[in-house]
């Protein structure tokens, strides 16, 4: 990122002397019948201006919020009428500014818009609030999923369709898409339906996100295109809006929120507007994301604001495919660290990946493995295989859980710092039930050798054995014992239902535990358990605990925390194959001694 940074640099330095000489028009200056102009870009990056005139101000329509309200004419307006992408573009009155195009009427057949007040833009956007914050420690375990679906993932941004205070729409805002497969763009449609976002076709300058921008110092001036990049990089996502005032690099745009997320870090880019379309509902502008000149740190009910020069934290992945077909491709790209939009565009851009080079329905099998790098040298693993009409789906909900899990646990703030990811690729499904399992001998005394094969059934009827040898503990009470063999999901039940670590973390080094040690679909899992009367309690298995010690400890502990158990596990194993296996069989197991 080194030729990233210094551009930044020389762009910070450049900015640092250019301050504000724009002059402010209050609210209760603004009149009916007063006739100003408007700035904005209507094609490529040229700024030109349109009439605007003053119908009245709607006050109070929220708290401390108030909205002016204007007819605007010019340029292309009289047939497209007032255009999404023209958010934030600043209007004056004389050679003052009196705020930022910010709401408009659907299907209107004048150009008919409300403007955001400048003073509300800038003291909503101003104070204390250097990015995203670490919420502190919970007292509340966290919700532990091997895999949640997208709809899950985006649980906390769902909401009603968007409106501005008194019930105007805001102007919708372009989220302009490149490099994404039509799968991930139809499920984004779908994904931002109640919000003020509408995916459209666009262009980014590609996986050159770290290209010099000595030749972009430029500062933004009012009524440019402005681009708020999610993603980055092979894939780019990018809400496009207009820029309303520069003062001494700080950048206010908008005039209503992107999603209203607070304080954030996410990339503030330079737009090319490459086209207008016209539209009866909602005319768009078609934008192409070019240079990153900043980062964006506010996003609030009236404004998103940033700073020039300055370097947004995102989180870099990599992704390694080999296709069905035998060619080997790589993709590079980034995306914005944040607690709820990194899990869904982690889903999203994976998804795309997969799906641009492999079929979305019908019969894949793919395997993977993910190396998700955290801050202090710690990493977190996963891998599987999936096979199937939802192989794409199972496989970016993978990647996607764990960044969900860590950058939302309670316990301790979490630093993303890299998403490595290999995938291979294959169109013939790898499924095998489990029909039966052969035990070589029905007595076992503790400490001896159980000798099995584990019979599976494959897609095409295939018969297949697996064969292996387990030790058995020397320590084993005589008695008949409970033997599972099986596929990994019964197994997950049964650890969810006793509150077990592996489904239960409440502790930060659990989680690190849970996530590196997921059960994989390729897996045959064998468990001995014997009865042992005992407890778990914060995932920790006790059940060694002398039946008094657990009584007492029972009767002091959070009944949500603790969960009495009647057999305790002596034993794990597993046995790899090369098969999604689904199905298990629980067997008596007599231990006798000698």
């Amino acid at each position: 990122m080194g030729v990233f940074k210094t551009g930044l640099v020389l762009l910070a330095l450049s900015v640092s002397g250019v301050a504000s000489s724009q002059e402010i028009m209050s609210l209760q200056e603004v009149k009916k019948g007063m006739q100003g102009v408007g700035r904005t870009v209507f094609k490529g990056t040229e700024i030109e201006e349109f009439q605007v005139e003053i119908l009245g101000v709607l006050e109070n329509t929220g708290p401390r919020q108030n909205l002016i309200i204007a007819r605007l004419s010019g340029g292309p307006m009289e047939q497209t009428g007032v255009i999404m992408g023209m958010s934030g573009s600043p209007v004056y009155i004389g050679d003052k500014v009196i705020g930022a195009v910010s709401t408009a009427f659907p299907f209107a057949k004048e150009a008919i818009a409300g403007i955001t007040p400048i003073q509300e833009m800038i003291s909503t956007t101003t104070g204390a609030g250097a990015g995203p914050s670490f919420s502190g420690a919970s007292s509340m375990p966290l919700e532990f999923k091997k895999m949640m679906t997208l709809e899950e993932l985006a649980s906390p941004l769902r909401r009603e369709a968007s409106s501005s205070p008194g019930g105007v729409s805001y102007i919708q805002t372009p989220l302009s898409f490149s490099g994404l497969s039509q799968g991930a763009v139809n499920r984004l449609t779908s994904l931002f339906s109640g919000s003020n976002l509408v995916p459209v076709a666009g262009g980014s300058g590609g996986g050159k996100f770290e290209q010099a921008i000595e030749k972009s110092l430029e500062p933004f001036k009012p009524g440019s295109a402005v681009s708020v990049q999610l993603v980055r990089g092979d894939f780019d996502l990018s809400a496009v809006g207009t820029v309303t005032m520069v003062d001494n690099g700080r950048v206010y745009a908008f005039g209503h929120p992107f999603l209203n997320m607070g304080s954030i870090q996410w990339p503030m880019a330079r737009a090319e507007v490459i086209s207008l379309l016209p539209n009866l509902y909602a005319s768009f502008k078609i934008s192409s994301t070019a240079d990153v000149v900043g980062t964006v740190e506010q996003d609030r009910a009236t404004a998103i604001a940033g700073t020039l020069g300055k370097h947004p934290q995102m989180i870099p992945i990599n992704v390694e495919l080999e296709t069905s077909m035998g060619a080997k491709e790589k993709y590079r790209f980034e995306i914005v660290t944040d607690k709820f939009l990194s899990p869904i565009l982690t889903y999203i851009t994976m998804l795309s990946t997969i799906t641009s080079r492999e079929r979305q329905y019908g019969d894949s099998t793919l395997r993977m493995v993910a190396t998700i790098n955290l801050g202090a040298g710690t990493s977190i693993t996963v891998g599987d295989i999936f096979t199937g009409g939802t192989s794409a789906d199972d496989l970016a909900s993978l990647v996607a859980t764990p960044v969900y899990l860590l950058l939302n646990n309670p316990y301790r703030h979490v630093s993303v710092n890299s998403v490595e990811i290999v995938v291979r690729s294959d169109e013939k499904p790898k499924t095998a039930r489990l029909e039966r399992v052969e035990l070589d001998r029905s007595t076992y005394q503790p400490g001896g050798t159980v000798k099995m094969k584990v019979h599976l059934r494959g897609e095409l009827d295939d018969a297949i054995v697996e064969e292996t040898e387990l030790e058995l503990p020397r320590s084993l009470k005589t008695g008949d014992l409970l033997f599972y063999v099986g596929e990994g999901g019964m197994l997950d039940a049964m650890d969810a239902a006793e509150l077990r670590e592996a489904y239960y973390p409440q502790t930060y080094p659990q989680l690190i535990r849970a996530l590196n040690n997921l059960r994989k679909n390729n897996r045959v899992y064998v468990r001995l358990s014997e009865r042992r009367s005992g407890i778990v309690l914060r995932g920790e298995d006790l059940s060694d605990l002398p039946p008094s010690a657990a009584a007492i400890i029972g009767s002091r502990s959070n009944t949500s925390e603790m969960r009495r158990i009647y057999y305790s596990p002596a034993l794990d194993a597993e046995l790899p194959t090369s098969y999604t296996v689904s199905g298990y069989r629980l067997i008596q197991l007599k231990i006798r001694s000698s």
